[in-house]
């Protein structure tokens, strides 16, 4: 059997050239993808996440090419629980401020009455030690690039140890009993399915006026480790991203599991209130939330409170 080809390496990281090793997404299609390959930046040896996004028709309207200002990269240690995520936006690109729509209308037509384009899309490259910042420690990071309910499929990598890199900032997980999860199996909660994080988003029915609406979450086999009775487990970590649509607030929760309910197979559910992954001055308006686990991360729930008016 033939050596496998050692991985071509990119010299140069540049922010938004399509290269030949850039994920491919069909035209005519919103979606999200992404690709780690070896690169030099400045110099160094380092990761480039190369990514293609296709964007919602809201999202085209809302943005254009200044989505890069939303669309965020996450990447997740399952070991330690660890989570860094930043927007891929550069230096100079200007801030987004809030919006007032969460779907702007539709542009006029113009004088000759031709049809505008239905989407916007773009490559975008980034450095990930640099770009979020990532210890230098070893790890196994599971990577998602996110743009509000657009999310890519997980990329796994392996980042070795670098004393060059960024310190490892003291960082300590939420206990389950006192982080906004309830941990617990509800009839709302979705289907257990093998190697997903299952999620389902219900509006709120009580306290109207302070809620943003309720995710439910299945984490089925092989989304964490089993493990047998008896034996000692290393600590499983779940982490939950929200943002808000209208300020783009985000919210970062990682929670340590309970090991009576999620060691012996590895299973188990839990549900929350979006609004209580946020501080209390949040404001009532749609919200994406988005759950990384294992080397997984659920779809992303939009969540459009009951009675919101733009």
């Amino acid at each position: 059997m033939p050596f496998d080809s050692p991985p071509i390496v990119i010299e140069q990281i540049t922010p938004s050239s399509e290269l030949p090793q850039s994920p491919r997404l069909p035209e005519d299609r919103a979606g999200l993808a992404i690709k780690i390959v070896p690169a030099r930046h400045g110099g160094s040896n380092t990761f480039a996440v190369l990514g293609t996004l296709n964007l919602t028709r809201r999202q085209s309207l809302l943005y254009g090419p200044d989505a890069r200002q939303v669309l965020r990269l996450v990447a997740f240690d399952p070991r330690s629980g660890r989570i860094f995520h930043a927007t891929v936006a550069g230096p100079h690109d200007a801030a987004l401020g809030p919006v007032n729509r969460f779907v702007p209308p539709e542009p006029p037509r113009t004088p000759s009455g031709a049809i505008l384009p239905s989407g916007f899309g773009f490559n975008f490259n980034k450095d990930l030690l640099v770009g979020l910042q990532l210890p230098g420690e070893a790890a196994r990071y599971t990577v998602v690039a996110w743009m509000e309910d657009l999310v890519s499929n997980p990329q796994i990598m392996e980042v070795p140890e670098s004393k060059g890199r960024f310190p490892a900032k003291p960082f300590l997980p939420e206990a389950s009993i006192s982080s906004p999860l309830n941990i617990r199996t509800v009839e709302s909660s979705p289907i257990r399915q093998k190697g997903v994080i299952a999620v389902r988003g219900a509006l709120p029915t009580e306290n109207r006026d302070q809620r943003l609406g309720n995710v439910f979450v299945s984490v089925g086999p092989e989304v964490l480790p089993a493990v047998p009775p008896g034996v000692e487990a290393a600590p499983k970590f779940i982490a939950v991203l929200a943002q808000t649509a209208l300020d783009r607030r985000v919210a970062v929760r990682t929670v340590r599991l309970p090991a009576a309910v999620f060691d012996e197979n590895g299973c188990g559910e839990f549900d929350f209130e979006v609004a209580d992954l946020f501080p209390p001055d949040i404001k009532r308006q749609p919200v994406f939330v988005l759950v990384v686990g294992g080397q997984k991360s659920s779809e992303v729930v939009t969540l459009i409170p009951p009675g919101w008016r733009e």
